[in-house]
């Protein structure tokens, strides 16, 4: 548990008292509280971005009438609620146990028993969600905790209700990378069949298996959707039930009633309790007292980070496509970006924003440290979207070195650098499925990043000019840094990945007409390429996979847009990444 900001509400609904952080997600942020009659329970408050949606806000009280009808064993009772609350907020049942992602992070894989015992306890919950005419759609091991009587789903029912009606925004999707079914990559129908598919995906995380092996987000898409998924590392007794799970097909899956039987059968009469392991059973001394924070913690130190749960973001992340200049800094925390899924392609809802006023002198002879502990860069400034491009707004940076692909040892640091296009730069590097790290604004055109966690980053550059109230360039192309652990032999991952494709039309910034076609072209490594256009809407279209360089895109209305373009090539890449860095972001003014 993390101790209170002092930007984080004490009280909720003067009643529920609020004790620490216990994570944050797409939708809002988990409290632990105490009831007014002593109990623990978990506080979640919508993000206030959401909550100044009316449609969300109206569509969140309609299947909260729903989640409260889920029943069985093996859920989080919601307690009470507030739809109409600044913001909106529900209290759930607190429930003692590490999540399965710490418990495996931890102690390792379940053994083959306890796998048998989480597999009926998720079929249930799942069979009461659906029941009440809900789909969970982010079941994922952060998820799952795990009682002493059995494993216990948590943020069911809020994203999706089985009528269609969707609480995210038109052409949005939240989820988790490899846990998403093929059908939500695809944006196609989504029914209670994605559910199965990622208590598939979470069985096989509890036992130590990776069907679909390691990567970033599109890596993990692309395999889902185009890789058979390797079980050998799963007991044998458990590998027919999960193939089935994970089938590509959503009517080839077993329903959570099927899977009771498989799991729990009748002959089964055995009590629950003492399924865990000693390590992972729950422990009163690990339960929270409820001490409320004093203030020096509940303040936080300078530049601390929180805790997110795997799969969400409290920083402006690099990924494709990369949010444009002068967005939060690191622990500033006041904006949040979203996950949100086109066709196969894992996007970051980004808006370009105007560049602070703080800014690092650096030059070539003497770079400054990219990412400095303290908060350097952190602006006041909030983002807004770009309804325009100045004329002399930048285009993308040129990154200059180190080469895409380098490889370097934990401990060495390396000299990021770029040509200069505005009078200040960015510089964002996302560690792969991890955290992303902001810099501050450098008047320079290089900087020393000193990696302190071993694993494949993503860097990239965007520029602006010096000033209040000015647009930032898109973000350069991304160039991957692979820094393997002292001692370790792992080859470097990215080694035969395409190389980042290269726009070669239209021209950043150009300006076409609205309604008429325009010939998006790229001169690319792989065999197969995708564009992705972000609208003035701020929702991305992501295009099908394709097999030449150019696509034809027909802007629907007025604005501002920026399309970037990945390769890939096809086949099995199981033990490597087979999608290139995403190229710059292009904006495109239609009139």
């Amino acid at each position: 548990m993390e101790a209170l900001r002092a930007t984080d509400p004490r009280v909720v609904d003067g009643r529920y008292r609020l004790l620490g952080r216990l994570g944050s997600g797409g939708m809002g942020t988990v409290y632990l509280g105490r009831s007014p009659g002593g109990r623990l329970v978990a506080v979640k408050c919508v993000h206030r971005e959401l909550a100044a949606d009316p449609e969300f806000r109206r569509r969140f009280a309609h299947e909260l009438e729903a989640v409260r009808r889920v029943g069985g064993f093996h859920t989080a009772q919601v307690v009470d609620a507030d739809p109409t609350g600044d913001p909106p907020w529900l209290v759930t049942a607190y429930i003692a146990g590490l999540s399965l992602a710490e418990a495996v992070a931890t102690h390792g894989p379940l053994s083959e028993p306890a796998l048998q015992v989480l597999g009926a306890g998720l079929a249930e919950a799942l069979d009461a969600i659906h029941a009440v005419g809900l789909i969970h759609r982010d079941l994922k091991p952060s998820n799952v905790l795990l009682a002493d009587d059995g494993p216990r789903v948590i943020d069911f029912g809020i994203a999706r209700a089985l009528d269609g009606t969707a609480i995210t925004r038109t052409q949005v999707v939240i989820g988790t990378p490899g846990y998403m079914a093929p059908e939500q990559i695809s944006g196609g129908e989504i029914g209670p069949a994605c559910d199965v598919f990622s208590l598939g995906h979470v069985l096989c995380h509890a036992a130590g298996c990776a069907p679909f092996g390691h990567g970033g987000a599109q890596v993990m898409l692309y395999r889902v959707m185009h890789s058979e998924p390797d079980l050998s590392a799963l007991p044998v007794s458990l590998r027919s039930i999960i193939a089935a799970c994970l089938a590509r097909t959503p009517s080839d899956r077993p329903t959570p009633a099927q899977l009771l039987e498989r799991f729990a059968p009748p002959s089964r009469d055995e009590p629950i309790e003492g399924w865990l392991p000693t390590p992972i059973q729950p422990d009163p001394a690990r339960v929270p007292t409820g001490d409320p924070p004093s203030d020096d913690l509940a303040q936080g130190a300078p530049g601390s980070q929180s805790v997110e749960h795997p799969g969400t973001r409290n920083l402006t992340a690099i990924t494709e496509p990369r949010p444009a200049l002068g967005g939060p800094q690191p622990g500033s925390g006041r904006r949040r970006v979203r996950w949100i899924v086109g066709p196969l392609i894992l996007m970051v809802v980004a808006t370009a924003v105007c560049v602070p006023l703080v800014v690092l002198n650096g030059h070539r002879s003497n770079p400054p440290n990219c990412f400095p502990s303290r908060t350097d860069g952190e602006s006041s400034l909030g983002s807004t979207s770009v309804t325009r491009v100045p004329v002399g707004t930048p285009h993308a940076p040129e990154l200059v070195g180190p080469e895409n692909r380098k490889m370097i040892q934990l401990g060495q640091s390396v000299t990021l650098s770029w040509d200069r296009a505005g009078a200040v730069s960015t510089v964002s590097a996302e560690l792969n499925q991890g955290s992303s790290q902001q810099s501050p604004q450098l008047t320079g055109t290089s900087c020393t990043f000193v990696p302190t966690v071993a694993g494949l980053y993503r860097w990239a550059v965007s520029s602006g000019n010096a000033g209040t109230g000015q647009v930032g360039s898109g973000w350069s192309d991304d160039r991957y840094l692979f820094v393997r652990s002292k001692g370790s032999s792992t080859p470097n991952p990215v080694r035969d990945t395409p190389d980042t494709p290269r726009q070669l039309a239209p021209q950043d910034q150009a300006v076409v007409k609205a309604g008429r076609p325009v010939d998006l072209s790229w001169s690319a490594s792989g065999n197969s390429s995708r564009v992705a256009v972000l609208q003035p809407d701020q929702t991305w279209k992501s295009m099908p996979w394709q097999g030449s360089s150019t696509y034809a895109y027909t802007p629907p209305s007025p604005g501002v847009y920026v399309w970037i373009v990945s390769t890939a090539i096809t086949g099995d890449c199981a033990d490597a990444i087979c999608v290139s860095p995403g190229s710059a972001m292009r904006y495109l003014i239609v009139e």
